[in-house]
Formats: C-alpha cells, structure tokens, sequence
C-alpha cells in the first residue's frame, strides 16, 4: 500500500498538471471592431476582455490594437468565445454575440474512418 502511495505521488509531481487532468495551454490572435461612438461620453475606453464559455481568459489592455494574442489553459473542444469593452470607470460593455472556436484538433470518430479505408481498398485495383 505504502509503495503504491509513493508511486502515484510520483507520478503526479513528474507529469506536468495539465497533462494529468487533459488541459492544454492554447494560444490564439485575434482582431476586431469596435464603435467608438457607442463609449459612454464621461468614460475612455482601457482595455477588452476574453471570455470563454462565460468565463474571463484574457485581457487586451491596448484597446486602440483591435487585435492581440491570448494563451490560456483549457481542455479541447469547441467553446462559445465573447468580448467586452472596458472602460476607465470600471464600466464593462454587454458581451459580444458569442463566436464558436474549437481549440485543439478534432479527432474524426473511428466509425466514420473505416467506410474511407474500404473505398480506398476498393479504388485500388
């Protein structure tokens, strides 16, 4: 018992964490538009935000860019992705309309890969 303890623990300090629990650090650019007449006339605009699924991943904190690069950590698959506009009164704008993003590769299921394998076999003569 006591040497299965040790081995797990080991295992669990030598595998990276997002390894262990299927998170990948991801990176992605992104570029966008914004009405500068919709700022609030007491307010500046500071900075926007990146959310995933409802939950903060970056911030971009040069809002003149209209782009910039985020890395974060989460698992793959396809996520709804938002942005806000901050301002300098603490203010944040409504969310964007969601955008669809799929972060990692999609894997194709077996099922549809062994139809392809056949008709190759079939085509080759």
């Amino acid at each position: 018992m006591r040497l299965l303890l040790i081995i797990i623990t080991t295992l669990l300090i030598i595998l990276p964490s997002n390894n262990v629990l299927g998170m990948e650090t991801h990176s992605i650019h992104l570029k966008w538009d914004f009405d500068h007449n919709s700022v609030p006339l007491d307010a500046e605009l500071t900075a926007y935000r990146l959310y995933k699924d409802g939950i903060k991943v970056c911030q971009f904190d040069y809002p003149y860019d209209f782009e910039g690069n985020c890395e974060f950590v989460s698992d793959n698959g396809y996520f709804n992705f938002t942005l806000t506009a901050v301002f300098d009164n603490k203010l944040e704008s409504q969310k964007s309309a969601p955008f669809r993003l799929l972060l990692g590769k999609e894997e194709v299921p077996r099922t549809s890969m062994i139809p392809v394998a056949v008709l190759s076999l079939l085509l080759d003569f």
